[in-house]
């Protein structure tokens, strides 16, 4: 997963990218779970490839948001959990 680390300063987090990596095509329609700070927000799909990404707005631009995202596992992966921290400047 990727984002702007801590350290660099953005205006908005418009943009959480990541990738599942894998032999195996990732089946349709399956999600990762996305938390910000332990706040659940909503699922994100993964596409064949294992790529994802989402936007948000955090509710408070004086702390720096964790993400965190999760895939369940199928029957072809294993299950899989990644964080990344952001700075906001505003």
């Amino acid at each position: 997963m990727s984002g702007q680390q801590v350290g660099q300063l953005i205006t908005a987090v418009d943009a959480v990218t990541g990738k599942l990596t894998s032999l195996a095509p990732f089946p349709r329609h399956k999600t990762v779970t996305v938390t910000r700070n332990g706040v659940e927000l909503p699922d994100v799909k993964v596409k064949r490839d294992g790529t994802f990404s989402f936007s948000d707005t955090p509710p408070d631009w004086m702390t720096y948001p964790q993400y965190t995202v999760t895939y369940p596992g199928d029957a072809r992966h294993v299950p899989g959990t990644a964080t990344v921290m952001v700075e906001l400047a505003g």
